[in-house]
């Protein structure tokens, strides 16, 4: 059973609690509020500018302040704190108990019972006490959820299709040591100069005209330093193995398609790496035979692959820029079949959306459409079609002399009625 000393013990306690935060929500009420007039501007503002990220910094923010807050105010505040000691005078003195309490906590006397109504007495003020409190969440609250209209930032056009295909066979290039950097960095300086300019003009006449000028020079070179490769790979390659085989005159041909690979490879728009040129300048295409096979094969392999790079940049399209290194579809991608439709996403049509498809051989034969109402015909229409063979004469015909034409056929018809007589004048000095 619950004594009278637990429960005297308890109701000081109550007592001293309801003091004490009634003191801190005195000290702390006033900066509360101040604080949440304070962040709500900014805090307005930034969910303007930043829609997505605001939010989260505010409540990093807020959360911080009010511990700051609080601990502010218990510091301040705990100057006037009461002890459970001092709560009992406090019953007291309201009770008129006359120290009973704390004589009866000293263990002089026996503890008093409690009266039918312990009351303390203590009574908050809650305009003064509880008011600033819900103001400032009020305000910090508001500063989340009042409705803001999001600042619209200014939109980039796309660009050109062409620049992203460009970069992306210079990063292909580079990551494939295909092309000198020197190279690879002029064409890169002319994608930076052209992105340079107003997006507005992106797309006018000029920018369109250079952008072109600059994918076809780019493709140019790329072509020209692959076939140029290809060459001087073949020839190379012919030399090492069938040397001592071949004719003088097509060997001959073969060292001078070297040196002109060679030769092109230097003057061309892009060149190929220096070590690779340092390589071939130091090949004597007479003496390829004697060179180390091992070195030759993994020579010719390099220009092998770095010709393979320079064709899959000759195949991708303008639109292909947005793939991965690798040349991946894209992520909405989902390979054959219909999509959604998009400039990313291929096609958004089926290929058997007019039924099934038919194949070649059927493509090719004949089909007649039949129609019941033959009253809706037009001259010219085809009523029917039916399958039937030639008939054939069995007979022969009798023997004939040679030079001797029928009274009635043959050619005769023809020189006698069809030729006018000077016509016929021109024939016979033509066999004369």
């Amino acid at each position: 059973m619950e004594t009278f000393s637990e429960r005297w013990q308890q109701l000081a306690r109550q007592t001293r609690r309801k003091i004490n935060c009634g003191w801190c929500l005195h000290v702390g009420g006033t900066p509360m509020v101040l604080m949440s007039l304070v962040l709500l501007g900014p805090t307005l503002w930034a969910r303007r500018q930043w829609p997505e990220q605001a939010p989260l910094w505010y409540a990093w923010v807020a959360g911080s302040a009010v511990v700051l807050i609080a601990l502010g105010a218990w510091w301040v505040a705990r100057r006037r704190f009461v002890s459970v000691s001092e709560a009992m005078v406090r019953l007291e003195a309201r009770l008129g108990l006359h120290n009973r309490l704390s004589t009866a906590a000293a263990g002089i006397c026996p503890w008093p019972p409690l009266p039918a109504r312990a009351d303390d007495g203590i009574r908050w003020s809650f305009p003064n006490t509880l008011l600033p409190p819900l103001a400032a969440a009020a305000f910090l609250a508001a500063a989340l959820w009042v409705p803001v209209k999001a600042r619209l930032l200014p939109t980039v056009p796309d660009e050109p299709a062409a620049w992203a295909a460009t970069e992306a066979d210079l990063r292909d290039l580079t990551r494939q040591d295909a092309a000198a950097p020197e190279s690879l960095e002029e064409t890169q300086q002319r994608v930076a100069e052209l992105r340079a300019q107003e997006a507005g003009k992106w797309f006018s006449h000029a920018s369109l005209e250079a952008t072109d000028k600059m994918r076809e020079a780019h493709l140019r070179s790329m072509a020209e330093l692959q076939r140029q490769l290809t060459r001087a790979a073949e020839s190379a390659s012919r030399l090492a193995d069938d040397a001592a085989k071949l004719p003088t005159q097509t060997r001959a041909g073969l060292q001078d398609q070297f040196n002109q690979a060679l030769q092109g490879m230097q003057a061309g728009g892009m060149k190929p790496t220096r070590e690779l040129l340092d390589q071939l300048r130091n090949i004597d295409p007479r003496q390829l035979g004697q060179l180390d096979k091992e070195q030759l094969e993994k020579l010719l392999q390099g220009m092998k692959d770095k010709a393979d790079a320079l064709g899959k940049c000759l195949g991708r399209e303008p639109g292909e820029g947005h793939q991965d290194a690798e040349g991946g579809p894209g992520e909405d991608e989902e390979g054959d079949g219909p999509g959604r439709g998009g400039v990313t996403r291929g096609p958004g049509t089926s290929p058997d959306v007019f039924g099934e498809q038919a194949s070649e051989t059927e493509a090719q034969q004949p089909q007649f459409l039949e129609s019941a109402d033959l009253s809706r015909s037009l001259p010219g229409d085809v009523l029917e079609v039916t399958d039937s063979k030639h008939e054939i004469e069995l007979t022969h015909p009798p023997l004939r002399s040679g030079g001797k034409a029928d009274a009635q056929g043959g050619g005769a018809s023809t020189w006698q009625e069809s030729l006018h007589p000077r016509e016929q004048e021109a024939v016979k000095k033509f066999f004369e």
